[in-house]
Order: structure tokens, then C-alpha cells, then sequence
């Protein structure tokens, strides 16, 4: 846990810096890779870190001009979310700064340790998700 804490804590203030928190960051990523829009609960799924009120979460990139809510055009009662420019133009902004980040946070490692952990990562979150035994 408090390699995780450590490991987001610059990520974090950088949003921060452009107004918006890491998980917003991450929805308008998700929406930047379907231009048509997605739903909420389509979001929802594909976030790194779940959180339960999406749309909370969109109305505030809304609010700041990031994203917009379209109607469905296959289901009325179905309202998503969609990157504006602004939005696509803070992405354009945030990735190479993060990215540049993360490689600096790792590089350390080397590749192969990196693939270690990557794996033994992954190990832990499908042990996590698995129903524990009672005994």
C-alpha cells in the first residue's frame, strides 16, 4: 500500500496542477479512445481504479469544459460521455509529461525486473479476485 501511495503521489499532483484528479484523467483517456462516446457503466469497466460514481465524475469534466453528454443514438434512456477538444488538447498536454513519469519511476529496474513485477502484479490481482477458501 504505500508503494502504490508513493508510486501515484506525483501523478496525482500533476492532474491536480491542470485541475482534475488522476481518476478524471483516466476517464478522459478512456473517452479519447472511442470518439463516438461511451456509456457509463462502459467507463466504468474499463477504468484502472473502479470507482462507483462514474457519473459524478463526468458531470464535473463536463462542468470544466472536457467532456460532454450526448444521447445514445441506439438507446434514448442511455446517456454518454464524449472528449472535447479541450479535453483531447489536456491529454495531448498530460501523457508525455506521465509517461516520461513512470519511465524515470522504473528505469531503475530494467526491463527484465520490470517484467517480473508486471507479472507478479498481475499474480497478485488474480489471487485478490478469486473467492478465497474458508479454511
Amino acid at each position: 500500500m504505500r508503494a502504490a501511495s508513493e508510486i501515484t503521489e506525483l501523478p496525482a499532483r500533476i492532474t491536480r496542477q491542470h485541475g482534475i484528479t488522476p481518476t478524471q484523467f483516466n476517464i478522459l483517456r478512456i473517452l479519447r479512445g472511442s470518439p463516438a462516446g461511451l456509456s457509463c457503466s462502459e467507463i466504468s469497466a474499463r477504468m484502472v481504479a473502479r470507482d462507483s460514481d462514474v457519473t459524478r465524475l463526468l458531470d464535473r469534466l463536463v462542468r470544466s469544459g472536457l467532456a460532454v453528454r450526448i444521447a445514445s443514438h441506439h438507446d434514448r434512456r442511455v446517456v454518454q460521455g464524449q472528449i472535447t477538444p479541450a479535453g483531447e488538447e489536456l491529454c495531448d498536454r498530460l501523457n508525455p509529461v506521465l509517461e516520461e513519469l513512470h519511465r524515470k519511476q522504473f528505469e531503475r529496474f530494467g526491463e527484465q525486473n520490470t517484467q517480473q513485477l508486471i507479472t507478479l502484479l498481475e499474480q497478485l490481482r488474480t489471487a485478490i479476485k478469486e473467492p478465497h477458501d474458508a479454511q
